[in-house]
């Protein structure tokens, strides 16, 4: 069992992609890369992954039904996250992205990727779903704001995209645990220090598909559904927890 996460260019732009694997009861980094298009994102995808099984967890709106405004799933996010700085960029099908994520989200169905707004822990399969790293981060690690590591000057960017490697370190401590080693070190600016950003932002959400695959909705919440778009976010998230027993061996 894989789990990828893809940070996602929604219009153009690079996209960051990362896989962990489980090697005995730890999650360890298999790959961490950079892909140009959505094309390129796929065929790294398939290099992966094979006809293995995977959770791919995706920073960007892979269902959209709605016409206009938000979809469901994104007010109750926002409704649920506003106290911490956070909210959903709208998505509707009068948005730019929305056909470009939308058929990326069918081509990964078309290869056997099922939204995976309900699933059962610990059972292998080949699902997608769609995370909010920003919503992650502060779950993860306990913070009363978000993460200002989009936001500000260059350099407090970089100050805080530091602190963000820092604490992708501690995932160690978690369950299921990350044992994370030599992350990317953070430029002081241009794009290389976005595509570090995009990179990191790849494994926070492979980590997140991990942690809902691992735990079901006993410690994520789905906002929204299958039919209309869900977002999954981690939630009730505990440090040294016990292996949960419906878990299956990877």
């Amino acid at each position: 069992m894989l789990f990828i996460g893809v940070d996602l260019g929604w219009v153009n732009g690079a996209t960051g992609l990362a896989a962990l694997e489980f090697r005995g009861d730890s999650l360890h980094l298999k790959a961490l890369s950079l892909a140009a298009d959505h094309p390129e994102v796929l065929r790294w995808i398939r290099e992966q992954v094979g006809d293995g099984d995977a959770m791919l967890a995706i920073d960007a709106p892979t269902i959209i039904r709605n016409a206009t405004g938000q979809r469901p799933g994104e007010r109750l996010l926002n409704a649920e996250m506003r106290r911490y700085g956070l909210n959903c960029h709208p998505a509707n099908l009068g948005r730019p992205f929305a056909e470009k994520t939308t058929q990326f989200s069918l081509a990964l169905e078309a290869e056997g990727f099922r939204h995976a707004d309900t699933l059962e822990p610990g059972v292998p399969g080949r699902y997608q779903i769609e995370v909010f790293p920003h919503a992650s981060i502060v779950r993860f690690f306990d913070l009363d704001y978000r993460l200002k590591y989009k936001k500000g000057s260059v350099a407090e960017r970089v100050v805080q995209l530091r602190k963000l490697r820092r604490m992708l370190y501690t995932l160690r401590n978690a369950s299921p645990p990350c044992l994370l080693k030599n992350l990317p070190d953070i430029p002081e600016g241009g794009i290389a220090r976005k595509h570090t950003e995009d990179r990191l932002d790849a494994i926070l959400c492979a980590y997140t598909g991990a942690h809902y695959w691992f735990w079901g909705r006993e410690r994520n919440t789905v906002f929204g559904d299958a039919d209309s778009g869900f977002l999954v976010v981690p939630s009730n998230v505990s440090y040294r927890r016990p292996r949960p027993t419906t878990a299956a061996a990877t």
